[in-house]
């Protein structure tokens, strides 16, 4: 019923605007244009995208991706920076996680250090993000 093209670009599209699965279902039935476009009869349910989702290998949106990549640089060789950093998960200051609890005689545990390590590939003549 749908190509696995026009799944992509609604996958796209998602992430573009940051979207639920819901959310972007919802959206497109306001942008006639765009389904007009995409050459759909009737919209793809919800789950019906993160059915796709699921299933698509990860070498067809590397595949999408590379694609996009080459077509934006236009360049024969990349060149290629990595970096990379951490976020903490939570909001809660030191001071009140310890320090705080310490002075209303509760009892502190030993706290466990929760980050979240992001690594990110850019090309650095065009400052495009490719991994």
């Amino acid at each position: 019923m749908y190509t696995v093209w026009q799944h992509c670009v609604i996958l796209v599209l998602k992430e573009l605007e940051g979207k639920s699965y819901r959310g972007i279902v919802e959206l497109l039935e306001d942008c006639d244009r765009v389904v007009k476009f995409l050459g759909f009869r009737r919209l793809a349910h919800f789950t019906t995208l993160q059915k796709f989702a699921q299933r698509i290998k990860t070498t067809v949106l590397e595949r999408v991706l590379s694609g996009f990549i080459r077509s934006e640089t236009r360049v024969g060789n990349l060149v290629l920076g990595v970096d990379s950093t951490g976020f903490k998960l939570t909001k809660a200051s030191f001071y009140y996680t310890t320090v705080l609890k310490r002075k209303r005689g509760g009892k502190t545990k030993r706290r466990i250090k929760k980050h979240l390590k992001v690594t990110v590939g850019v090309e650095l003549r065009k400052q495009l993000i490719v991994a």
